[in-house]
């Protein structure tokens, strides 16, 4: 067991009792071996907490008391200018007390801050502890080969030459698809392609149009890509002659083989040079129109048959996938029946045990319902299953965001698998609206409630000054109309600057201002003097905000109108 930390814990009244919570609860954790106790500066809230309070609260103890202080991270000054005039040393906790449970299990391994707080050390040291550990995977792998247990790992190289290992106990990619590209222009392509590499995506996946032929796409799409970014490309169709395109054009990884297109690739690859590390992701179909194989033995016994074929042909670099289905109908506990099957029985066969590949999209697609609990659970799922690539893409409206979203739940799922945890207090998290925080509750007493919801003011003079018809007051200066871009993840703002506004500002015509984030551009347009009505900078700042809450949730924009 660690030797014990004794830490005081320094916050103010407002956060009192709930940080006395967190610390009884993590006293009552044998296993942490940490005293925490609580001294309550007399201010209302803690960010006002001052250098001469820790002063005075601490210099008392020495470090046989306690072997170190917390202040509340919102303090704005450095706490190691406390160092000469107190005996323990002084440290920035977190901002939030709803995140200090969460530090307090892992204090032992981080290096507490004394400038800023301390809410960017847990997910800092969660993403160093992944890539240590996936370092230490690849040097074991370089120099021992493929390893004893587990699933098969597969071999990447990027364009710029660097090595992507999945499979076995690596992490899985994250594969991003481009629906009916051939429907796109060229720079609709690339300016998705770049969208997607910044959300996380380790593969651009090529969507063809089934029951279509575009191979001169292909040939096109896929160098140009490799040519300008340092990525890992696949090409989504079960037609051989935009298979062979791809593979014509350099493509890393074919989705998909099956039963019906096997037998006309290896005769290709037979005639053909074609590099054996090419991935293959493999599915459960069969016949001239691809008919799905349902029965989980089948499918499994399937799907290793053709992993045999390729194998005997030189083909290592191969994805099992077992085709995940949506809800109800046609089921999505079936499908995930067929996975676990399917794992069962190709674990017995070393061999061939390669791993699984799974589409997340054809869950949340299908689902009216929020995209990013659904897409953090079917991600622990993957995990438990051992998945190697993990498909999804942004089609529909409702499904924006998405990709960024698994990736955020990908990296947080690997987290726990390798933690050997459960996935709650890891220092990484795949929230995007909700949060384990608390909302601060008021403890100011008024001495008048004024409530708008019931229309209920008691005092005269006010409920005369308060008018239910107040009108809105058109600005002089000029008018705004607001959009949100997802893919530049950007919020624009054009404005339509009336004719002295022009002359003014030196204007022929409307102003676009880009930005990401209300404050920035509230303040641009303050400095401008674009507005000048106190109700038009109200309205704006209202609309700017929910604006940016639209962006950061991945949801649609309209203005005057209440976000959906």
């Amino acid at each position: 067991m660690a030797t014990s930390l004794r830490i005081l814990l320094i916050t103010g009244e407002q956060s009192f009792n709930e940080i006395q919570q967190i610390a009884n609860k993590v006293n009552g954790e044998k296993d942490l071996n940490i005293h925490c106790e609580i001294r309550m500066v007399s201010v209302d809230v803690s960010a006002f907490i001052t250098p001469e309070h820790v002063t005075e609260l601490c210099i008392p103890f020495t470090e046989e008391n306690y072997d170190f202080a917390l202040i509340p991270g919102f303090t704005t000054w450095d706490s190691s200018i406390l160092k000469d005039k107190i005996q323990i040393p002084v440290y920035k906790g977190t901002r939030f007390s709803g995140d200090l449970y969460d530090l307090l299990c892992h204090i032992r391994e981080l290096k507490l801050p004394t400038k800023k707080a301390a809410d960017h050390l847990l997910q800092t040291r969660s993403r160093q502890k992944i890539q240590e550990y996936v370092e230490n995977l690849g040097e074991t792998f370089f120099t021992q080969g493929q390893p004893i247990s587990g699933s098969r790992v597969l071999q990447f190289v990027t364009p710029n030459g660097r090595r992507i290992l999945t499979g076995g106990d690596f992490p899985p990619l994250l594969f991003a698809e481009i629906v009916d590209a051939p429907k796109l222009s060229e720079s609709e392509i690339m300016e998705k392609v770049h969208y997607y590499m910044d959300s996380g995506a380790n593969v651009i996946d090529i969507g063809m149009i089934f029951g279509q032929s575009h191979p001169d796409l292909i040939r096109k799409i896929v160098p140009k890509i490799k040519n300008t970014c340092d990525i890992l490309v696949s090409i989504d169709s079960v037609r051989i002659d935009e298979i062979v395109a791809g593979i014509e054009s350099d493509v890393d990884i074919i989705l998909s083989i099956d039963g019906e297109n096997i037998d006309s690739f290896l005769e290709y690859s037979e005639n053909h040079q074609i590099k054996r590390d090419l991935g293959i992701v493999l599915i459960p179909l069969d016949g001239p129109n691809h008919t799905a194989i349902e029965n989980p033995t089948a499918k499994a016994e399937f799907l290793i048959s053709l992993a045999k074929n390729l194998r005997n042909h030189g083909f290592n670099n191969i994805f099992y996938d077992s085709l995940l289905k949506n809800p109800i109908s046609p089921g999505l506990m079936d499908s995930l029946h067929c996975y676990y099957i399917h794992n069962e029985i190709v674990q017995q066969q070393p061999e061939i045990y390669y791993p699984t590949f799974m589409g997340l999209h054809n869950v949340f697609e299908l689902v009216d319902a929020d995209s990013s609990g659904m897409i953090s659970l079917l991600s622990l799922i993957a995990s438990e299953l051992n998945c190697a690539g993990i498909f999804t893409t942004e089609f529909s409206p409702k499904t924006l965001g998405s990709i960024r979203e698994t990736r955020k739940s990908i990296d947080f799922a690997y987290f726990a698998k390798i933690s050997k945890s459960p996935p709650t207090s890891l220092g990484l998290d795949a929230f995007f609206v909700k949060s384990k925080r608390r909302s601060l509750s008021r403890t100011e007493e008024p001495s008048i409630i004024l409530n708008l919801h019931t229309n209920e003011i008691s005092q005269e003079n006010l409920k005369e000054l308060i008018s239910p018809d107040d009108k809105f007051i058109h600005d002089t200066t000029g008018y705004f109309k607001i959009y949100i871009n997802h893919l530049t993840r950007l919020i624009e703002v054009i404005f339509i600057p009336f004719d002295e506004t022009k002359k003014r500002l030196n204007l022929t015509g409307p102003l676009l201002l880009k930005g990401r984030s209300a404050e920035h551009l509230y303040k641009t347009i303050h400095q401008l003097g674009l507005v000048t009505e106190i109700s038009h900078a109200f309205y704006l700042g209202k609309e700017l905000s929910k604006a940016e809450y639209a962006l950061h949730v991945n949801a649609p924009y309209f203005e005057d109108t209440e976000l959906e």
